[in-house]
């Protein structure tokens, strides 16, 4: 299953903006002047970073569905645990597993 192939990985040249790091170090002379040092990461070395989010996204999604337990809540509501064998089967009938 895919969930991250529903929408589009942000690749090269894309406008979607990413901060790498929000505290860059600083020499002595960039602290005294307010000036900050910036490393840049070139735009093709990005596109790893995306694909790993959405994938990395993706697997927790899975984990908290398919690992989930039933349990009871608050005022004993009750929350059944997914039934894997008949969402796996469902994927199948749908050809949505790799």
């Amino acid at each position: 299953m895919k969930a991250g192939e529903s929408c589009k990985i942000a690749e090269q040249g894309s406008s979607t903006p990413l901060t790498a790091n929000p505290f860059p170090q600083q020499n002595s002379q960039h602290r005294r002047e307010g000036l900050s040092a910036v490393r840049v990461l070139p735009h093709h070395k990005m596109d790893p970073l995306f694909t790993a989010v959405v994938e990395a996204t993706e697997e927790a999604v899975y984990n908290s569905l398919f690992k989930a337990t039933a349990m009871t809540g608050r005022d004993n509501h009750f929350c059944q645990a997914l039934p894997v064998k008949r969402v796996l089967e469902i994927c199948r009938n749908y050809n949505v597993l790799d």
